[in-house]
């Protein structure tokens, strides 16, 4: 288990222009473990914040130098998204939703082929369910974020 005193050693060890080193923030559950600023002074004034990351088991994985540093480590470290294919959760109301306008679509084309001259008239069930069904899916679509394409700024003068 690291100590604070290893941890500010292992800062230390890197950054030889301080002269004070202190703890001044912990960061729990930071990626699965904590991230402690560790902040830097010399000739009584900040000369800037170092960063420790101590894993689940209590040791000390890696030490940054600065916050560049750390989003680097951070981007070469981040587990890459699994794609969830066809039958993901983001895909089932839109499954749901299209199987039931199917069936009643099938229903009433049944109904067609027929060649009663009857009124044809979806049976109760089917049209709540469609209802209810593309009510949700629809609605599940109002909070959803758009994504856009970033803006690029033209420099050029």
């Amino acid at each position: 288990m690291a100590t604070n005193e290893q941890i500010i050693e292992s800062v230390k060890s890197r950054q030889n222009n301080g002269r004070e080193f202190s703890i001044l923030r912990r960061i729990p559950n930071f990626l699965g473990g904590e991230l402690i600023v560790i902040e830097v002074i010399k000739s009584e004034q900040l000369i800037g914040e170092n960063y420790v990351f101590v894993g689940f088991d209590k040791t000390i994985k890696k030490t940054f130098l600065s916050m560049d540093e750390l989003a680097i480590w951070i981007n070469n470290n981040r587990k890459p998204q699994k794609d969830k294919g066809f039958l993901s959760s983001d895909y089932i109301p839109a499954i749901i939703a299209i199987l039931i306008t199917i069936t009643i679509c099938g229903y009433i084309f049944m109904k067609l082929y027929e060649k009663t001259n009857q009124e044809i008239k979806v049976p109760e069930i089917l049209a709540n369910a469609l209802t209810t069904i593309l009510g949700f899916y629809f609605g599940s679509q109002i909070n959803k974020p758009k994504v856009t394409s970033p803006k690029v700024e033209d420099h050029t003068a």
